[in-house]
């Protein structure tokens, strides 16, 4: 994707277009999600044979010229054990 974590990740439209958003790891939205680099957080699991794990993502408002459409964005997860 190319963007910080601080400054936010970016979703692109087939055709032209982009839309900023970010993840985070907290339902209040204030622990970024990332890699532990530029303020952002990673998630730490318990060791347990299976776990959920919720992200929760925001899309900011009034972003200029964005189009109707549907954008996509792919997220890498890296598991460490």
């Amino acid at each position: 994707v190319g963007a910080s974590y601080r400054s936010g990740r970016e979703m692109t439209r087939a055709g032209g277009g982009s839309l900023n958003y970010n993840l985070y790891a907290n339902a209040s939205r204030t622990r970024v999600l990332g890699d532990g680099t530029g303020g952002s957080v990673t998630l730490k699991i318990t060791g347990l044979k299976s776990e959920v794990q919720a992200i929760w993502a925001r899309i900011p408002a009034h972003q200029a010229n964005v189009l109707a459409g549907t954008y996509v964005d792919t997220v890498v997860t890296t598991i460490s054990y």
